[in-house]
């Protein structure tokens, strides 16, 4: 559950699963409506992708997701 119009809050989440299309586990919805956010809007905002070896070797790998998602949250806002 997200708030899509909580533009404090940077609402993130990291899995080496979330894969795009109907591979995806994650199920985004509206804390509001109830409704499931389109995969196209929230992958790389809400739902990162993780590769387990990148996020191991690269001491900066977790920053730096956060700082592409959240600068596509501000491109949305």
């Amino acid at each position: 559950m997200i708030d899509q119009s909580d533009y404090n809050t940077q609402h993130i989440w990291f899995d080496d699963n979330a894969d795009e299309g109907d591979d995806c586990i994650v199920d985004v919805r509206d804390v509001v409506t109830g409704e499931k956010v389109d995969q196209r809007k929230y992958m790389d905002m809400y739902v990162i992708k993780v590769h387990p070896h990148k996020a191991i070797l690269e001491p900066e790998y977790f920053i730096k997701k956060y700082e592409d998602a959240d600068e596509k949250r501000d491109l949305e806002i």
